[in-house]
């Protein structure tokens, strides 16, 4: 009884396009969901276009507590540099 109510329910949603029947080359056939939900795209990586570097917390701290200001950019590197060889001597 649940059998043939199963094959009929299967032939109504075959005849309504909800479903898809696949025949493979093996004579088996699979049955599966017509168009469903289709999953989220894959979101694409910004480019930075900041060519700033990364300090971390403790690196800005430790320039405060000297009293020179932390690099901002790759250009200011070698200038804080002499700065605190500056505060050194």
């Amino acid at each position: 009884m649940k059998n043939d109510y199963m094959r009929q329910d299967l032939q109504q949603k075959l005849k309504d396009g909800k479903i898809q029947a696949v025949i493979k080359k093996d004579e088996s056939i699979q049955i599966g969901g017509g168009k469903g939900k289709k999953g989220k795209k894959a979101r694409q990586p910004r480019a930075d276009d900041n060519k700033g570097i990364s300090v971390d917390f403790a690196v800005i701290s430790k320039f405060g507590s000297v009293g020179v200001s932390p690099p901002v950019e790759a250009s200011q590197l070698d200038s804080k540099i002499e700065e605190l060889n500056k505060k050194m001597k």
